[in-house]
């Protein structure tokens, strides 16, 4: 996982030479279109996923996907989220973020064992810093709550887990 965000970021670095430097605040009146695939951890367990955005000036409108791998299950995750640009610097911008979505948990190998899907909360903080009008790097962390069913003694808790994520950010203006 580290290896792919140096070896992103390397790109990233050997892209910003001899691209157009940002001359006007990339965030604008105008709409702005981002992608952005990241890598991570989810709790203990590395996560990796792909984020999608499209804003106005201070708000943007987000659709993330995101996937966690760990011991015993595996978390699959699809959240909306509403992101508020905390500034509105040239090169770096911190945010916060707030959401919800689908949570899906699959069991890895127990014989018996379903599936589990349930809806979620999320919020966050992150950072986006531009080299360019059109590539940066974006660094996130979240706190996801959920409800699950203790089939122990048939009910719900209140599942928490953090997220931390570092991803490379291709804008569309």
């Amino acid at each position: 996982m580290l290896g792919i965000a140096v070896f992103s970021a390397a790109m990233l670095f050997s892209l910003s030479k001899g691209a157009e430097p940002i001359e006007s605040d990339p965030v604008q009146s105008a709409a702005i279109t981002e992608v952005t695939p990241v890598t991570g951890f989810m709790g203990a367990s590395p996560s990796v996923g792909v984020k999608a955005s499209m804003g106005y000036s201070g708000v943007a409108l987000e659709l993330a996907g995101d996937a966690a791998v760990g011991n015993t299950a595996a978390l699959y995750m699809v959240m909306a989220n509403a992101i508020i640009n905390l500034s509105e610097t040239k090169r770096a911008i911190p945010y916060g973020i707030l959401g919800g979505g689908l949570f899906l948990t699959v069991p890895a190998g127990a014989v018996g064992s379903r599936s589990i899907s349930n809806t979620g909360i999320c919020y966050g903080a992150g950072l986006r810093y531009y080299f360019t009008k059109k590539y940066g790097l974006r660094i996130e962390s979240k706190q996801f709550l959920t409800q699950i069913l203790n089939a122990a003694d048939n009910r719900q808790e209140l599942f928490i887990f953090q997220s931390i994520s570092l991803g490379v950010l291709f804008g569309f203006h």
